[in-house]
């Protein structure tokens, strides 16, 4: 999935924020099939790779609320605005469940990892992938107003 062709100022780098966060998602699902198919998922190398992640999606994600969703926040629209609301509060949200999931892997060992914690994370890769359609949506939607 792609993020919407959008004329705002903020495209591009919100286009290549998008592409970014979603390769290296997709990339550290693969190998976690991958390690997992071979009986052995490193904690030490799932933790490195979640902490990278996880700055790599606050700045995503602090990069769209700073601007607005280009004029979401600001819209006159009153579902627009709440929409966009909540949008930043599923941002929150996810920041959460990303931390519980570090904190999780930070008090293991590095043996292999357990499967309810491989279920979690790909429980959590598809809320992300859900926030990320929704936001096209919205993304959309303005463009359609504007």
């Amino acid at each position: 999935m792609s993020a919407p062709e959008l004329k705002f100022p903020f495209a591009r780098e919100l286009q290549e924020q998008h592409d970014a966060v979603r390769a290296a998602a997709r990339w550290f699902q693969v190998d976690v099939e991958r390690e997992r198919a071979s009986g052995c998922v490193s904690g030490r190398e799932a933790l490195a790779f979640l902490q990278m992640f996880r700055e790599q999606l606050i700045r995503h994600f602090r990069f769209e609320e700073t601007n607005g969703f280009e004029g979401g926040l600001g819209s006159s629209d009153a579902d627009i605005q709440r929409w966009a609301r909540e949008l930043v509060g599923q941002h929150r949200a996810l920041e959460q469940r990303l931390d519980v999931l570090i904190s999780r892997l930070e008090s293991g060992d590095d043996r292999a990892l357990p499967v309810p914690l491989l279920v979690e994370w790909r429980t959590f890769f598809g809320a992300l992938h859900r926030h990320d359609a929704e936001e096209n949506a919205l993304l959309l939607w303005i463009e359609q107003e504007t």
